[in-house]
């Protein structure tokens, strides 16, 4: 500009938000500014999300700044081997002393369970009644109490799902917990050729294996006790259970939902995302569904809780904690007003907020009209049709039955689907060899047992 200033235009995205903004720059001297202090925050993925709420915080916070180490090489996508090499790198620096202030954590990326159980995060519970706008009866606290480790609470987000499987209530039965009998009468209740996943990745023996162990990890494994029991009549029916499936995922030149949607596919290794989806869900399954979960022999709920957004953490070393407190409270604080993407379009998540989610409800069960021409069959619908060559679904304000079923399903859900890889890794690599036939069961198992063991006595 004539004077000297600089103008911009500045815009940042989430999801299906934007935010664009006029921003006129003066020089200024640093030393006449207040000083900030530095929060360091590293991450695997510096995502739109994330990056957003920086953006936000640096650009209001009047004491603190935050810096961010992203630790996968910028455009690089969702390579696997270079998401492993990152993580490692990432895993690497924080054991060998470089911590930041505050961390974002996903369940597959770092040793999550062992940093708890190391001392290496801080219990976040404290911050949390202690906060004069938050308190635990403020958030929804399945999901919360569901990462908790030995009643303390390590990361916090701002939204979560619910994972489990999913099934035609005719097929696999009205109920929320099923034995791996009930999984193969079920299969064997449908038409000749059948599958239970159709071409999902999941239907493959090792994907079984690794889902099996993730979602029913309590059943074999006792981290605040070291306690495992990988050896136990459970584990070995569990082992059992994943040999019957086929080595590789089947394959299908037809559109991935179709199988369900004719009758030829069994479960959607889907859960709950939103009050809205579920209408999806029953009409690809032609009426009343059920939510199983992975079946098991001791009668566990096969659901769990899963936190999305951008999990974070405080580090017990951070010299600024109080600080980092004053970014990580923003992902509990309610929105001025939830979005209509919040209560069922993308990207489908249950607010943690506890006035979020009640408006959430409310906004999933109001009548909104559309124009016309953005609803081409011209019925009063609350969001667009799902549609793919075979199908259109049009999805309407939500029923009190719906509500109901979904926060039944809340109320059951137990534990996380977070996982350690280590512990994964030992759990695949061991059953390689049985389910190659190369291996007898007792000696998988006693293998198995033997390597978790070693592994729980390093984090002790």
């Amino acid at each position: 500009l004539p004077d000297g200033r600089l103008a911009s235009i500045t815009g940042a995205v989430s999801g299906v938000d934007s935010k664009v903004q006029l921003a006129l720059l003066t020089a200024t001297d640093a030393s006449s500014l207040p000083e900030r202090t530095v929060l360091e925050l590293a991450t695997l993925y510096f995502d739109g999300k994330l990056r957003a709420a920086v953006a936000d915080f640096n650009s209001t916070s009047k004491s603190c700044f935050i810096s961010v180490t992203e630790y996968m090489p910028q455009g690089s996508g969702y390579d696997t081997e270079l998401q492993e090499q990152a993580g490692l790198r990432m895993a690497t620096a924080l054991m060998a002393g470089k911590v930041p202030d505050i961390i974002l954590l996903s369940g597959q990326d770092l040793p999550i369970r062992r940093m708890e159980a190391q001392g290496m995060l801080e219990d976040l519970w404290p911050y949390i009644d202690a906060d004069p706008d938050l308190g635990r009866d403020t958030l929804m606290l399945r999901p919360l109490e569901a990462m908790e480790y030995k009643g303390g609470l390590y990361r916090v987000a701002d939204s979560f799902k619910i994972e489990s499987m999913v099934g035609a209530a005719s097929v696999v039965g009205a109920r929320m917990t099923w034995t791996y009998d009930d999984f193969w009468a079920a299969l064997d209740s449908m038409p000749e050729g059948s599958t239970s996943m159709g071409d999902s990745e999941m239907g493959s023996r090792s994907a079984m294996l690794v889902a099996q162990v993730k979602y029913n990890m309590p059943l074999f494994l006792d981290l605040e006790e070291g306690i495992c029991r990988f050896d136990s009549e459970e584990f070995r029916l569990l082992l059992e259970f994943c040999s019957r499936f086929p080595e590789e995922p089947l394959q299908f030149e037809r559109f991935s939902f179709d199988p369900i949607y004719y009758g030829e596919q069994m479960l959607y290794p889907n859960g709950a995302n939103s009050f809205i989806d579920l209408q999806q869900k029953r009409a690809l399954f032609g009426g009343e569904i059920a939510f199983v979960g992975w079946p098991n022999e001791s009668g566990r709920v096969g659901s769990s809780f899963e936190l999305y957004g951008a999990p974070l953490a405080i580090c017990t070393s951070s010299e600024h904690k109080d600080e980092s407190w004053s970014f990580l409270r923003q992902q509990l604080l309610p929105h001025e007003e939830v979005s209509l993407k919040d209560a069922g379009g993308s990207p489908n998540l249950f607010p943690i907020n506890r006035q979020d989610f009640e408006q959430m409800v409310e906004l999933s069960m109001t009548e909104r009209e559309f124009p016309k021409e953005d609803s081409p069959q011209g019925f009063v619908n609350w969001f667009s049709s799902y549609q793919n060559d075979s199908m259109r679904i049009p999805y309407y304000p939500a029923t009190q039955e719906e509500i109901d079923q979904l926060m039944a399903l809340y109320n059951a859900a137990e534990g996380t689907s977070d996982y350690d890889v280590n512990l994964i890794n030992i759990i695949t690599e061991q059953a390689g060899a049985y389910f190659a036939g190369d291996r007898s069961l007792d000696d998988t198992v006693a293998a198995i047992q033997s390597r978790v063991g070693l592994y729980l006595a390093e984090l002790q």
